[in-house]
């Protein structure tokens, strides 16, 4: 079947690895500001979908996931930022990846999306944050990587 002209369609903006300087994350931890740079959403897309390379000391516990948080920036009438996640305050969720319990020590690219990005203002800004909930330590270093969508017509 082929997509009809004018037919609603996504489009990709150009993939962004986020990874700095990544350190460890202990199971039940959050990464830390420092571990991935800010992201700008130039594109002003509404959506993104994001791609996680991670690694695990050892197996990681069944059924479990790593989640999603962000802090968009620049939010207030004098440019201040939305408070980063931590343990008392898990806001704003994105999603969750799922972990491989049986991948170890090996690297795995796992993935979710399509999710609505919270935006305050044009070309918002976020910090990114996950949550270890594998029950094992995240082996520095990991990334993520970002990907803007947007939906249109198809041409």
């Amino acid at each position: 079947m082929s997509i009809s002209t004018n037919a609603n369609i996504h489009y990709f903006g150009t993939q962004t690895s986020l990874d700095d300087s990544s350190a460890d994350v202990t199971n039940g931890s959050f990464s830390v500001a420092g571990d991935l740079v800010e992201w700008t959403n130039s594109d002003n897309a509404p959506q993104a979908i994001f791609v996680l390379e991670v690694r695990l000391v050892s197996a990681g516990d069944t059924g479990s996931t790593i989640d999603l948080f962000c802090s968009p920036q620049a939010i207030g009438s004098s440019g201040e930022d939305s408070e980063d996640p931590d343990a008392n305050f898990k806001h704003i969720y994105l999603g969750s990846f799922p972990c491989d319990s049986g991948a170890g020590l090996s690297i795995q690219y796992v993935t979710f999306g399509v999710v609505n990005l919270p935006e305050v203002e044009t070309s918002q800004g976020y910090k990114f944050f996950i949550l270890n909930n594998t029950g094992q330590t995240i082996d520095a270093p990991w990334d993520l990587s970002v990907t803007p969508i947007t939906e249109g017509p198809h041409g």
